[in-house]
Order: C-alpha cells, then sequence, then structure tokens
C-alpha cells in the first residue's frame, strides 16, 4: 500500500535507517574501500536463483514536461548481490500539476513503488503527486516491455493508494462528490461496486480485523464488502474484480455477556469464548477449547484481550494474551500451538517489546511476522520469527524506510517461497577472490549486531576444512585453525552458523567488510 507521507516521517526513517546500518556489519574492523561492482543487466524473471525485486520511481518538472525515472533493482536470497537499473521517460504534466512548477518539487512519494505480477508481467507502481499539494498521478512501469503508463489524475485534494495485487486503487477526494466507489480498477479506472476504503488483506485466521471463514481466501488475498451496507457479503478483489467469499460471522453465539467465536479447523473446531470487552480486560477469562466429535480439550484458559493467528495450512496456530489494567498494557504473553495432529501447546513466546501486538503475519507454515502496537516503527521493528530456526530478529532497514513492506507486501516481488528461511530481511553478500559465494536454503543474516553464515556452505566454497566432536568444531585452511564451542553457535534448519569475527583466523584478507557486505581473498 503506498501512502501520503509528511517529510518528517521520512527524515525519521533515514535517521533509523544510518543507525541501523551502523550495527550490521559484524565486528570486523579498519577494512576500507567500496565493494568493486560492474553494470549488469537484470537478471530474468524466470530464472531458477531466487529473486526480490524492488522499485522506486522520482520525478523531474523540466520545460513544462514531466521527466520520470523508475529504478527496478534486483536482490539475489542465493548470494545477496543487488543490481540496479534506471529507466527514464519523457511525461506530460499530471492533469492537476501547475504547468509552472518549479522543476525542485518535492514529491510525497518519491522513491516509493510497488509490484505485482499481472497475466502481462511484472509491474511496477508509483504515485508522484507534490508536497505544496498541487495535484498528481499514479504509474505503471511494465518490466516486460519497459514501458510506463499513467493509470489515473487525482486532485490535489486527494488522497491515494494503490492496492497492485488487487489490481485496485483507492481515491478520495473532496472535489468527488457522491463517488460512485472510492476503489476503482487500475485496468481502466472504472469504479469497482464496494462500500470499501482500504481493502483488509487475508493473511491467516484469526487476525484482529478479519472474520473467521468458513471457506478461506488465498494468502494475501483483498477482501472488500458489497455496495450495499446492508448486504453482508464480502469479496476477494483479484486484478480489479470481484468474487464472492462465502464466510460465517464471528458472533455464532452472542449472551449479553460473551461472544462464542467458532474458528474452522480441518474437520472439527476451535471455539473461542470471550467476555464482551465493554467489560474490564483484568476481570474478562477467556477459553479456548478444541471439539472432535463429542470430545472437548480445554487448551487455554485465562484473563485479558484474547487473539489467534493461524497458519497457512493451519500447521500452527499463535494465541496472544494482552492483559490490562486500568486501560494500560500490563502483560503480553503468547503461546504457540502444534494443529498438526490433535492441538498441543509447543511453547511460550516471550516478546521483544513491553508492548501490545498490533497483528501476526504468516508467510509460511513455519515463518511469521510479530508486528507490536506503536507509533515508533523506527524503534520497535516487527520481529521475524522461525519456529524451526527458534530464532527471532528485526526487520531490516527496508522496513524502516516502508513501514508496510512486510504485513503490506506489494512493496517488493518475490519469485520464491519462504520455506526454509528464518526472515525475509535481505541476505548479506560473501564475495570470496572475486565470486559471489552461493548459499541455499537460509543463507547469511544478522543478528544482535553480528553476521552469520552457515559454517559447512561456506568451508565447501573457499576451501575450509571442517571436522567436529560432540562439543566443539574446528575450521583448518592451510597452516590456520579456529576452534569454535558448538553450544556457542546458533542453529537454524539443522544448520551451524559462525559469525564473520572468526574469519581472519582463518588467513583471510579482506577488502571490504561493512554495510554492503564482506570481501575478502586468501592471503598472498
Amino acid at each position: 500500500m503506498v501512502q501520503r507521507y509528511k517529510l518528517g516521517n521520512y527524515i525519521s526513517r533515514l535517521v533509523a535507517w544510518v543507525i541501523l546500518l551502523s550495527v550490521i556489519t559484524g565486528s570486523i574492523q579498519g577494512t576500507a574501500d567500496a565493494l568493486s561492482s560492474e553494470v549488469k543487466d537484470l537478471p530474468d524473471i524466470s530464472s531458477n536463483e531466487r529473486l526480490r525485486y524492488r522499485a522506486t520511481f522520482d520525478g523531474v518538472v523540466q520545460d513544462s514536461r514531466l521527466a520520470v525515472t523508475v529504478k527496478i533493482s534486483t536482490t539475489s536470497f542465493d548470494t545477496g548481490e543487488r543490481i540496479k537499473k534506471s529507466y527514464a521517460f519523457d511525461q506530460p504534466l499530471p492533469k492537476h500539476l501547475k504547468k509552472n512548477s518549479s522543476n525542485k518539487t518535492d514529491w510525497r512519494n518519491q522513491g516509493e513503488g510497488q509490484l505485482t505480477m499481472t497475466p502481462m508481467g511484472l509491474k511496477a507502481y508509483g504515485i508522484l503527486d507534490p508536497e505544496d499539494g498541487n495535484g498528481g498521478a499514479l504509474y505503471e512501469f511494465n518490466l516486460k516491455t519497459k514501458t510506463l503508463r499513467k493509470v489515473a489524475d487525482f486532485p490535489s485534494d486527494a488522497q491515494i493508494f494503490v492496492y497492485p495485487s488487487a489490481g485496485a486503487y483507492m481515491l478520495e477526494s473532496n472535489s468527488i462528490r457522491k463517488p460512485m466507489s472510492y476503489l476503482y480498477r487500475i485496468a481502466d479506472g472504472k469504479p469497482i461496486p464496494t462500500t470499501t476504503r482500504y481493502p483488509n488483506r487475508f493473511s491467516g485466521v484469526g487476525e484482529r480485523f478479519m472474520p473467521w471463514f468458513t471457506q478461506l481466501p488465498s494468502y494475501g488475498t483483498h477482501i472488500i464488502a458489497s455496495n450495499d451496507e446492508k448486504d453482508p457479503s464480502r469479496f476477494t478483489l483479484v486484478d480489479g474484480q470481484r468474487k464472492k467469499l462465502t464466510i460465517k460471522g464471528s458472533t455464532d453465539e452472542s449472551k449479553k455477556d460473551y461472544t462464542l467465536k467458532i474458528i474452522p479447523f480441518k474437520n472439527e473446531k476451535l471455539e473461542l469464548y470471550m467476555p464482551h470487552t465493554y467489560t474490564p480486560f483484568s476481570n474478562n477469562t477467556s477459553t479456548l477449547s478444541y471439539t472432535k466429535g463429542k470430545k472437548k480439550i480445554n487448551l487455554f484458559k485465562g484473563k485479558g484481550y484474547i487473539m489467534t493467528f493461524m497458519s497457512p495450512n493451519q500447521k500452527y496456530m499463535l494465541l496472544s494474551q494482552e492483559i490490562e489494567d486500568k486501560g494500560k498494557l500490563q502483560q503480553l504473553r503468547m503461546y504457540l500451538y502444534d494443529l498438526s495432529d490433535e492441538p498441543k501447546l509447543v511453547r511460550e513466546i516471550k516478546p521483544h517489546y513491553g508492548l501490545g501486538s498490533r497483528d501476526v503475519v504468516w508467510f509460511s507454515d513455519d515463518l511469521m511476522m510479530i508486528n507490536y502496537s506503536t507509533g515508533m516503527p523506527n524503534t520497535f521493528p516487527p520481529m521475524f520469527y522461525s519456529i524451526t530456526s527458534d530464532n527471532a530478529m528485526p526487520a531490516d532497514d527496508q522496513t524502516f524506510l516502508f513501514y508496510y513492506s512486510y504485513d503490506h507486501r506489494d512493496n517488493y516481488w518475490d519469485n520464491f517461497s519462504y520455506d526454509g528461511l528464518n526472515s525475509l530481511n535481505d541476505p548479506v553478500p560473501f564475495i570470496y577472490n572475486g565470486e559471489y559465494l552461493t548459499f541455499k536454503g537460509q543463507g547469511s543474516f544478522t543478528m544482535k549486531g553480528k553476521t552469520y553464515f552457515p559454517v559447512q556452505a561456506f568451508a565447501d566454497q573457499v576451501g575450509v576444512t571442517v571436522t567436529t566432536n560432540a562439543t566443539h568444531i574446528t575450521l583448518t585452511k592451510n597452516s590456520y585453525s579456529v576452534t569454535l564451542l558448538k553450544k556457542e553457535l546458533p542453529i537454524t534448519f539443522g544448520k551451524l552458523y559462525m559469525t564473520t569475527a572468526d574469519l581472519r583466523k582463518l588467513g583471510f584478507k579482506f577488502t571490504y567488510a561493512g554495510i554492503h557486505g564482506f570481501e575478502f581473498k586468501d592471503k598472498d
């Protein structure tokens, strides 16, 4: 979702980004020079390489025309290599933009772009509207044909959002009286019959702003209402087209003091008994139970406000418990349940901040992101949590710059699944003797200010011999050797990871170690 932001928000995000970059470089000191680079073409979308695509849009007013620059970048999740390409276009000024606008126009959404796969190939979308409120436009860039199309002009007082994967954009303006709809199709600008202004994006059963479904839509699908406020029907919105969705309301049994929510679960059901929220949270006692036939098992009983978040294939469920007193959060507890057979508690997950959980987004049956309730995302970034690897790490600088990147995943497009990953953060590149090292599955990652990489995959590519016993692991290269305690090394998906701090002990000479990655070679 692309949205207007004030300059102050950009500055605060930029400051946080700079601070973050200062701590992700590991603990190698005394290196200089930048990573070597060369001009390359963008890799093909259909490549077997795991690729993340991003887009930015920029505009400059020149001689009553608008020079639009679209920048497309790719990041390889196999090597960490980043490639950028720019495309320039000469465009008429947006309809409501004054012809005498300065070529130093400050754009509200400069730098922001979103991507989605369409039947015509991968496309990027960007909004250019000036800070002084003189109107702007929404643009579409086709990565296959390398062409730019203006989707729509909008008035100076317009509020606009774009939902590429839904094939729609939202336009709200005081100058548009009694609009037929607030949502319009990207393809042809026609209004979409709905009373919805901001489509909800489905990312799991039980999320805070979504009803309970008897028939689950696909992950990432946008949900809208009908165009009749009296009609409870809901629809999925794909490529600007509505498709009716069969749902079951969350208030199957509503009494004076409580609500019983039915959570569809395979051939059985989960029941969440919750007292109405007009009573103090501290006095509420909620119960989560599992029913199979005549058998009923209580899985949870506790006070506070309860939310449940189920993984895509109903393999796991996270239950959050917020306990408040006099309107203030006193405690947040999270419980992970394994639903693969009969539901059972796996572990309690310790929250990373003293905040409530805004929502939880599952990216696979193993990887989720916990988003905390805060007005300061730069200070309290969302946390990725991998069930298999048992690692938790904050979202990287891309989330600081684009806060909606992960719970509204159109700010980038990935050609791969998220199985076997402990986060969606960009990998850190390693360049050895001028060649990028390749890591399949989970590659390098940054955690608590240190950069880690898989020991065996690294050793196989740089001529290092690995020997191990019950307690230690030893790496040897020529006359150099380093021995590490296994219990001090993180394990991710069954693989040991070590930090870059020990690489010098193996006789490697670093030519660069910094925000762009690590470049090293054998000592002469």
